[in-house]
């Protein structure tokens, strides 16, 4: 699910909920090809549990709700390396429960 919500002291934070099965996500591009994108997107028809993927497509056809732009392979590493470490973090999390 993507909505907004007060987190904390933090007022309209755009949340993106995983693992209800209301987002679907794809890599994308702008039409000209400049651009790479990660979307996200609200989907009603969802699956509880199960998140979709979709091909590579233009922003256009896809109909995001929320961009994460990459503006260098450099940055989308960092990206990917920071995800990595969470991982680790919720695993950890998960072993202590």
């Amino acid at each position: 699910m993507i909505h907004k919500a007060k987190v904390g002291s933090n007022e309209n934070v755009t949340i993106v909920s995983f693992g209800d099965g209301t987002v679907s996500f794809s890599a994308g591009y702008t039409p000209d090809l400049s651009r790479k994108f990660l979307l996200f997107k609200k989907d009603s028809k969802g699956v509880p549990g199960i998140y979709k993927t979709g091909s590579e497509r233009t922003i256009e056809d896809f109909k995001p709700d929320i961009i994460f732009e990459f503006k260098n392979k450099e940055s989308f590493d960092y990206f990917i390396d920071f995800l990595t470490i969470a991982k680790s973090i919720f695993i950890q999390e998960k072993i202590k429960q």
